[in-house]
């Protein structure tokens, strides 16, 4: 399948029909988006063995480089939204570390902790609303998947009465 951004939300092409993805983050993309940059600078990759397509895309009105980032998880139908500039990248099937590069360097992806040079970046999870509609969620557990020192993953829980706001 094909799967791409259009100005008013996402598409997916199955093979045989052409259709809307429903996005619950779009106006979060839609406050923050320059259309005119991100049509020339945006970029799309897909991260097979996470079964997952990294969006990057100019944010602001004066930035001319990408650094607003949204991912969407097509097995469990799932998005998140973050800050990190990315101008291309290549992923492979068989490594779950995908190679991505900003304007000066190359990146391995989730391979290690600290790299000179670059802000630390943070990316959210979308939404935590098990029951579609309901107004409350307990969470009784966290299971993240942390490789090496568990120092370097911090969580926040924040409520607001519209979830796409960012932070």
């Amino acid at each position: 399948g094909a799967f791409w951004a259009s100005l008013n939300g996402f598409w997916l092409y199955n093979g045989v029909n052409a259709e809307p993805v429903d996005c619950p983050i779009w106006d979060w993309i839609d406050r923050r988006i320059n259309r005119v940059a991100s049509r020339f600078k945006s970029v799309a990759i897909n991260i097979a063995p996470k079964f997952e397509v990294w969006f990057f895309f100019v944010g602001g009105d004066d930035n001319d480089s990408n650094n607003f980032l949204v991912i969407y998880n097509y097995k469990d139908k799932r998005w998140s939204m973050g800050e990190l500039g990315r101008t291309c990248g290549n992923s492979t099937p068989n490594d779950p570390n995908p190679i991505l590069a900003d304007e000066q360097y190359v990146y391995k992806h989730e391979s290690g902790y600290q790299y000179s040079g670059a802000n630390m970046p943070w990316a959210e999870t979308f939404t935590l609303n098990i029951n579609r509609g309901g107004v409350l969620a307990t969470i009784k557990q966290m299971l993240p998947e942390v490789i090496g020192s568990r120092n370097s993953v911090r969580f926040r829980f924040i409520k607001r009465n519209n979830p796409t706001d960012g932070p």
